[in-house]
């Protein structure tokens, strides 16, 4: 009898863990792309035309790829980005191109987000 007991104790523990960590991930994978994207969001002319693509997190960082309408109402083209959801800071590459500081985004990309 009392091994019957230890075997639902065990068992229940390891479904217990198993809850906790895909909860955590969960949190992790989809609440903090949702406020990534709202970040990224705030930057945008429109924000509600933003179209993401290729979104990757390493380590608490996302990059990816966003398109929105200028003020024109014209498609932009597909612009990336690294947006740090807990910082609350978001770097967009058209931001840098338009300061001529281009190479800087491009450094930032590739030690974030490319793999090593």
């Amino acid at each position: 009898m009392a091994w019957k007991a230890l075997k639902y104790l065990v068992v229940s523990g390891i479904v217990l863990a198993s809850v906790v960590y895909a909860s955590r991930y969960a949190y992790f994978n989809y609440y903090m792309e949702y406020q990534a994207k709202n970040l990224v969001r705030d930057y945008l002319k429109d924000p509600q035309s933003a179209v993401f693509r290729n979104i990757d997190s390493r380590h608490q960082v996302f990059c990816g790829e966003v398109n929105s309408r200028n003020s024109f109402g014209g498609m932009v083209g597909f612009s990336r980005f690294i947006a740090l959801p807990r910082d609350s800071r978001v770097l967009l590459e058209e931001e840098f191109e338009s300061r001529n500081a281009g190479e800087l985004f491009e450094q930032s990309w590739r030690l974030t987000c490319e793999p090593a």
